[in-house]
């Protein structure tokens, strides 16, 4: 168990409520979802040793943070535009790798959940989070904790 999750093993934002969450998107002038994956995906990280979808993420922020600075420099504006083409992609495929590995990370406590493909696709981050929610207190104690 870490910082990063509460007795059951489930992320502290699962337990937030939709419309907080959109709130905090709001807030968070848009950036609520990318701040979001990046905790689940650290969260993944230390609970799975599952950092591939971390990479993507920061990856992604990287990628939107230099094409402010390097959007007036010519000479790298060719690279730049490559990049910026590239990470959408990132960013889709980083959802996945998540989506991925919250399954198997579920499959693996002996708690399986249907995820949409596409409400996984539509509201990403946000979607997962919400998936993670808990269901009741009886399906957290039998459910999520690991079996001995």
């Amino acid at each position: 168990m870490s910082v990063l999750e509460d007795k059951y093993g489930v992320p502290w934002t699962a337990h937030a409520r939709p419309a907080w969450m959109a709130v905090f998107v709001v807030l968070t002038l848009g950036l609520g979802p990318i701040l979001l994956a990046m905790y689940l995906g650290v969260w993944l990280g230390l609970r799975r040793r599952a950092w591939l979808p971390l990479l993507c993420f920061v990856t992604f922020s990287l990628i939107g943070g230099l094409s402010y600075l390097v959007f007036e420099h010519a000479i790298l504006s060719g690279i730049m535009d490559a990049l910026i083409l590239l990470s959408p992609f990132l960013w889709i495929g980083g959802i996945f790798l998540l989506r991925d590995e919250i399954q198997k990370d579920a499959r693996q406590h002996g708690f399986e959940r249907a995820r949409s493909t596409l409400l996984t696709f539509v509201f990403s981050s946000l979607y997962l989070n919400y998936c993670l929610r808990p269901v009741s207190a009886a399906a957290l104690r039998t459910d999520l904790l690991p079996s001995a």
